[in-house]
């Protein structure tokens, strides 16, 4: 029976080499936008950069493939001695003002962390005028009038929350996505923790049916 791959995931180590010829502090590729300093949680050999984590749709909801590319991602970054990554989750949008809207809705949620100190390498916008907002205009509409609770946040951005990941600085424009991101931070034994915790209650689940 031919094997089926329903879900990757792309751990980037840090670069001791890479980081010396740019300036950088471990590496990683997404130093080339923000400056993160991590050094209160650990030192540049310990942090880790995860990206590209995608699952089949048909395997997203009510399965184990996501949280357990998850835990296959945290060993291995445990076997590498990481104790933490980096990302960005993708906005789904375009628009700089949509972009803000999305930041204050996560701070409302409670989503950020303001004690890890962030600055931006590049300051890049889009270069056309905006395409895709992840809004509704009734949804706008609300957002002026200041009801922000009820707002819906993107799918990267809501799954990485569950998975214990934390919010940093401000939105990034991602040139290769044509989409603005949101830098977050997690501990790798909160994903863990996090993405076990659901593995177990999947099982109790399946156990009823």
């Amino acid at each position: 029976m031919k094997a089926t791959i329903i879900g990757a995931g792309r751990l980037v180590l840090p670069n001791p080499c890479v980081a010396r010829a740019r300036g950088w502090e471990h590496g990683l590729p997404l130093e080339a936008k923000v400056r993160i300093d991590l050094s209160a949680l650990g030192p540049p050999g310990t942090i880790a950069e995860v990206g590209r984590l995608c699952v089949l749709e048909r395997w997203r909801a009510k399965t184990s493939a996501l949280p357990e590319l998850c835990v296959a991602m945290c060993q291995e970054s445990r076997r590498h001695g990481v104790t933490h990554w980096i990302s960005a989750a993708n906005l789904e949008c375009d628009s700089v003002d949509e972009a803000r809207l999305l930041h204050e809705v996560i701070q409302r949620r409670g989503l950020m962390r303001s004690d890890i100190p962030v600055s931006l390498r590049a300051t890049d916008t889009p270069r056309s005028p905006p395409r895709f907002r992840f809004y509704t205009d009734e949804e706008r509409g609300r957002a002026i009038a200041g009801e922000l609770s009820g707002l819906r946040l993107p799918r990267a951005v809501s799954t990485d929350a569950k998975l214990g990941a934390r919010y940093v600085g401000e939105p990034i424009w991602d040139e290769h996505f044509g989409m603005f991101a949101q830098p977050l931070v997690a501990a790798v034994q909160d994903v863990m923790t996090a993405a076990e915790r659901y593995l177990r209650a999947l099982e109790r689940a399946q156990g009823r049916m």
